[in-house]
């Protein structure tokens, strides 16, 4: 099907089946169509993205989205460019630093390019400290629950958003100078099972794909994403499947290893930040959460940031 391109002034169509541009006059000639690249603003710092596949391109487009910048709006000359192309069958992604990033299928694209931005973003707020963390958000209250893989903050950070509450992310989670912790705002990733758990089909999710060991959430509406917040809560988070829900209280010396130990390396250092997350472990209460059911879990963080 051809259809004219909204807002050309030119003779010129486009057939959306190929995704060529088809000149009037010359029916035979075909040039590819050179796509208007995405825009985001990731913290101060402009970036474009140019995606040569048409298809791709709209699944590229979800990825972190309320850091886009609308169309309408001018372009930055300034802004680092992110390039993806089609290569051999798969896909390759070359960003402003570091080397080109080869993929093999489009998820694996779209994983890709989520790196990239995500290291983008963290680079343009690498004057923050940067915490291997959920966070959770009610009354103008964070919680912090740092921790390894595994650990479950991905289920709850996901819990937590299902029960109507703002969220900070579920894998890093960046404080100010003044100590709030801040969102990076992009997919929550987990165990297809707790999405199953909660009534969500896993086939209903982005870039799901069978066999996918991931399913990505985007937390939406007032389950959104929380502005910055002070930290209240720090909860040292062990999942044992099956296990009752239970909250014990744990010193401030333990709040401020756990903290130490969950600092990644693309901001603060942990020496650099001790006095931010001293003040943190001092302020916060902290508690250790066992819990097996994730829906069950955020019920008690609830009470505790009542």
């Amino acid at each position: 099907m051809v259809a004219p391109v909204a807002g050309v002034r030119s003779k010129t169509n486009v057939d959306c089946s190929s995704g060529l541009r088809v000149v009037e006059g010359r029916p035979n000639r075909r040039i590819a169509i050179e796509t208007p690249p995405l825009e985001y603003d990731l913290a101060g710092s402009r970036v474009t993205v140019a995606v040569r596949d048409p298809a791709l391109l709209a699944d590229v487009g979800r990825l972190f989205r309320s850091y886009a910048v609308h169309p309408a709006a001018p372009r930055a000359p300034d802004a680092r460019r992110v390039d993806v192309r089609t290569q051999g069958g798969g896909y390759v992604i070359e960003g402003p630093a570091g080397a080109p990033v080869v993929c093999r299928t489009r998820l694996e694209a779209i994983e890709g390019c989520e790196w990239v931005l995500t290291t983008l973003l963290l680079a343009a707020l690498a004057h923050h400290v940067h915490v291997h963390a959920a966070g959770l958000v009610r009354h103008d209250r964070a919680a912090l629950i740092p921790g390894e893989a595994g650990t479950g903050k991905s289920s709850l950070a996901f819990a937590w958003s299902r029960r109507g509450h703002p969220v900070l992310g579920d894998d890093v989670v960046v404080l100010d100078a003044s100590g709030r912790a801040g969102a990076v705002r992009r997919f929550l990733k987990l165990d297809p099972r707790a999405l199953a758990a909660a009534g969500v089909a896993p086939e209903d999710t982005p870039f799901w794909a069978p066999g996918s060991a991931e399913a990505w959430y985007e937390p939406e509406g007032a389950a959104a994403w929380a502005d910055p917040t002070p930290v209240g809560l720090l909860v040292l988070p062990t999942f044992a499947r099956d296990a009752e829900v239970h909250v014990r209280p744990r010193s401030r010396r333990e709040g401020l290893n756990a903290l130490l130990t969950s600092v990644l390396r693309s901001g603060r250092s942990p020496a650099e930040a001790f006095d931010r997350l001293f003040e943190i472990a001092r302020s916060a209460e902290t508690v250790a959460l066992t819990f097996g059911a994730a829906a069950d879990a955020v019920r008690a963080l609830e009470d505790l940031l009542a």
